[in-house]
């Protein structure tokens, strides 16, 4: 992970003490080893990071260099540079990073680097194509900076702690859009597939990657077998660390399946996979197909039975306030912690995982659109027929997504403007106006026009989505707090855009999502887990993530999202008590209101600790 500075006028040099503290606090206060940060100071700009497995620096020639992340294709680029295949891995990027956006745009894996040109006084900070490795930002009248962690950024003590009501509004509605903010007004994130180059003082930030295409790509289905079976092979492979054995994350699904097929295919002898086991929780145990997967790659296993979240209160949302971030899903870092642990403890550094595949694969409810747009009508019918019977959508949702592309724009905006201003029953009607929600919320269509085809569209606006970039950080976080380097093949750049020009009857069929890797991998799948079309219910997981976090306490006593005029607190205390009224009913049904909640709560402790005013919960 990496840190640094750069002074606009004088020196940089006094400035290391900072960059110290700066790269200090991108290290995780749980028990792994911290390493002793590496400073390369150059005029007005000093570069930290951490040095370990996947970070490097480079103080020689044009560039200093300070890189986080992993390389998917080394040889090839060497290649490509002009480079001796045989040079070190600082050479290499540097070489690269001196190309500009060709040589970036080149450069296939997860990272976040900071490159400092001294002869024309010119940073440059870029992150990967999927954004899998986060970077932000920061300029005062006199000094830029940027980390990795906004708690990275926090250390300097030159960022005032304002928040941001409008991200803090995207988050509340279950509603996130933005790629740049965070929640710290001034604190921005660089984009993913973007560069921010800074030159006298002048910050700009310019896409060096684009992915764009109108329609799908017309493939013969055994053609599309034969490279996705290519494609998720190479990305598997990539993913592999070269020097120790990888650490499996196995579910059952079809996903993280998949992966262990291909990667025992590939020679890992037996994979080391982690399963997380609900004996007490039959709709959430997949042990089952995790058991067929083990027996039929003889996978050495590892069972992690699933016990309810050891943390309570505050200390619950701890793992995200420590990097300065906004929590995920109730049951996300709480849920696998002690399955990351295990893997670290038993010697792995790196897992990988099946997300990802949900994302592109299992069809899409806009395909009737693309299907009425050929005078398809009835196999438009029978497809929302199917779709609905597979996935939980509305009979109102569905034909929305069908007749929505046709309706014309200006059409649409009529509608808007003549619908009742937004409600969202548990934010206060002023802080969804003073934050303009509304428009925020449209941003992530707003982002990709509409184009021949609404699947690919949808897929589009799913790539560049705010959701996508918290679940990222997410992974590299819960990892990163475990000690290990979370690895996702299905986020491969060269997969994901083969993907998502796929025609959606490749990704859906007879009711199957996933129909195109069960036809490709089907060699690698057990019986049972590739007929399978079910999924694990972890909607009594996601109450015990709830009930963790103590709604009882902190409902009852003031709340910073109250007294700021965010949160309805009348509305949220009646939806706890509906909550209460269904566990002690035993409705185990999905609730989505234990989403909303948790988001509260979680809000809650993230303004205690980015606001620096109370002693209940660590300042970031």
């Amino acid at each position: 992970m990496i840190a640094g500075l750069v002074r606009q006028s004088g020196d940089g040099r006094h400035d290391t003490a900072v960059v110290r503290r700066m790269v200090a606090a991108l290290q995780p206060s749980v028990n792994v080893p911290r390493h002793p940060p590496r400073i390369i100071e150059s005029g007005p700009a000093v570069l930290g990071l951490v040095p370990d497995d996947l970070a490097v620096g480079a103080d020689a020639g044009p560039v200093r260099l300070t890189w986080s992340g992993r390389l998917d294709h080394p040889t090839e680029l060497a290649a490509q540079m002009g480079v001796s295949a045989g040079s070190a891995r600082a050479t290499l990027l540097a070489a690269a990073v001196a190309r500009g956006a060709d040589g970036i745009r080149a450069c296939l894996g997860d990272f976040a680097f900071a490159a400092w040109f001294p002869s024309d006084r010119r940073l440059v900070l870029a992150r990967d194509a999927m954004g899998m490795r986060p970077l932000y930002y920061a300029a005062t009248p006199d000094v830029f900076c940027w980390a990795s962690t906004l708690a990275g950024l926090c250390a300097t003590g030159w960022l005032p702690a304002t928040l941001n009501e409008g991200y803090f509004a995207e988050y509340l509605a279950d509603a996130p859009v933005s790629l740049t903010e965070t929640p710290i007004v001034g604190a921005f994130r660089v984009p993913q597939g973007s560069q921010l180059e800074l030159v006298r003082g002048v910050a700009r930030v310019t896409p060096y990657w684009t992915f764009d295409p109108d329609d799908e790509r017309p493939i013969a289905e055994g053609d599309a077998v034969d490279q996705l079976r290519a494609l998720f092979t190479t990305a598997v492979a990539a993913r592999l660390p070269a020097d120790s054995p990888a650490a499996f994350q196995l579910s059952g699904g079809l996903d993280s399946s998949s992966i262990v097929g291909v990667a025992h295919a590939l020679g890992v002898l037996p994979p080391a996979t982690y399963s997380l086991t609900f004996p007490d929780r039959p709709e959430a145990d997949e042990s089952p197909f995790i058991d067929a997967v083990v027996a039929r790659h003889r996978c050495r296993g590892t069972p992690v039975r699933y016990q309810a979240p050891g943390a309570t209160g505050p200390a619950v949302f701890q793992p995200a306030l420590d990097h300065g971030d906004l929590p995920e899903l109730a049951t996300g870092e709480v849920l696998f912690a002690p399955l990351l642990r295990r893997a670290y403890t038993q010697g792995h550094r790196v897992m990988l995982t099946g997300v990802g595949g949900d994302d592109y694969l299992s069809g899409s409810v806009f395909r009737a659109a693309d299907l009425l747009r050929q005078g398809r009508v009835l196999s438009a019918a029978f497809y929302l027929r199917d779709y609905r019977a597979m996935w939980d959508i509305s009979r109102i949702g569905a034909l929305r997504a069908a007749v929505a592309p046709f309706v014309p724009e200006m059409v649409t905006r009529a509608v808007r403007a003549s619908r009742p201003a937004l409600r969202v029953p548990w934010l206060q009607a002023g802080f969804i106006t003073r934050t303009g929600l509304p428009d925020r919320m449209k941003g992530g269509f707003c982002r990709v026009p509409k184009r021949r085809s609404a699947v690919v569209r949808a897929s589009l606006v799913h790539l560049w989505s705010g959701d996508s970039s918290h679940l990222h950080d997410a992974l590299l976080r819960a990892g990163r707090n475990a000690g290990l380097d979370m690895r996702q093949p299905f986020l491969d750049r060269r997969l994901v855009e083969f993907l998502i020009t796929l025609p959606d009857d490749l990704r859906f069929r007879h009711r199957q999502p996933r129909y195109l890797l069960r036809r490709a991998f089907d060699a690698h799948l057990p019986p049972a887990v590739a007929t399978r079309v079910d999924k694990a219910d972890f909607a009594r997981l996601t109450r015990d993530g709830l009930c963790a976090a103590d709604p009882d306490g902190t409902l009852s006593r003031p709340m910073e999202v109250v007294a700021r005029g965010w949160v309805d607190l009348a509305y949220a205390r009646a939806a706890w008590q509906r909550i209460r009224q269904r566990i002690a009913a035993g409705d185990d049904r999905h609730d989505p209101e234990v989403q909303m909640l948790w988001q509260i709560l979680a809000a809650e402790a993230s303004v205690r600790a980015l606001s620096s005013r109370h002693s209940d919960v660590p300042a970031v």
